[in-house]
């Protein structure tokens, strides 16, 4: 089976940058659809990824990926040098991963879609300290739906803190991929996040404990 993935990307160079790296063999699995801007493509343009960059997108933009996500499709935003440094910029941007561009070779992008595939979030790390530490300095409170989950909820946002995959947590809890995937989401849902990451960050800044 091969995964469609739009690539809607205005810059031309940058589009056709990553569109020659989707053509490296080790990616063999997804089939590249050049598109440029999200915004001049029909509404029902369906696509197993979306390859965005967060420097194009706007209040137009954003709208947009979201319909993306209600139809399947995972998004994949890619940051660039400044991105790197103000990790603000994100603010309002619901992904299913992040790459820098100044990192993007057919090794990352193959492991960022595997990753987004297997129901985790990828992101450079120096972004993730980033996002937690502004996290971390927030002086709001954790809402009252952590201490609402049901024991096995417990267990696997214990393991989802000590950074699990669904995989993991499955062999952890001797149950299957797909039901490790399925307590992930109800996880989301209950703690209203748009994402694992976030969830993790406000499981932290909870004072929630990790499974090791």
């Amino acid at each position: 089976m091969r995964f469609s993935v739009l690539l809607a990307v205005d810059n031309v160079v940058k589009r056709h940058g990553v569109e020659g790296i989707f053509h490296s063999p080790g990616l063999s699995d997804y089939a590249p659809l050049t598109a440029g801007c999200l915004a001049n493509l029909p509404a029902q343009n369906a696509a197993d990824f979306v390859v965005v960059a967060l420097r194009e997108l706007n209040d137009q933009i954003l709208p947009l990926l979201d319909e993306y996500r209600r139809q399947g499709a995972k998004i994949l935003v890619l940051l660039d040098t400044l991105d790197m440094e103000n990790g603000a910029r994100m603010a309002g941007v619901v992904a299913d991963g992040f790459l820098s561009e100044a990192e993007l070779t057919a090794d990352r992008l193959g492991t960022a879609l595997a990753s987004i595939r297997s129901g985790d979030l990828p992101m450079p790390a120096t972004l993730g300290r980033d996002m937690l530490d502004r996290l971390g300095r927030c002086t709001c409170q954790a809402p009252a739906a952590v201490d609402g989950l049901t024991p096995r909820e417990h267990q696997v946002m214990s393991l989802m803190v000590d950074g699990l995959s669904n995989k993991q947590i499955a062999r952890r809890l001797g149950i299957s991929e797909h039901g490790a995937k399925r307590l992930v989401g109800k996880i989301l849902v209950r703690l209203d996040c748009p994402s694992r990451t976030a969830a993790v960050a406000l499981a932290m800044r909870s004072g929630y404990p990790a499974a090791s």
